[in-house]
């Protein structure tokens, strides 16, 4: 959470800014010229990487709770 909340989010916010002050001071380069698709690839790349690892991140944490469930519901017995 805290990657997000301090690297993240901050990040992406200040990436889509860059975008908007680039294509807003030279829109003939980068729209004429289609390179603004470049910021849509980098971003689309950038966020299936962060999905890829929240899912890893999970995957690996699901056990440990389903594990701390089945104990806390044996300790209730």
């Amino acid at each position: 959470q805290m990657m997000n909340i301090f690297g993240l989010v901050p990040g992406l916010a200040l990436f889509n800014l860059a975008a908007v002050v680039c294509i807003y001071a030279w829109p003939e380069v980068l729209l004429g010229k289609h390179v603004h698709l470049m910021f849509a690839l980098v971003q689309t790349m950038s966020l299936l990487g962060y999905l890829i690892y929240v899912v890893r991140f999970y995957g690996r944490l699901a056990p440990i709770v389903l594990k701390a469930n089945q104990e806390e519901s044996t300790d209730q017995n």
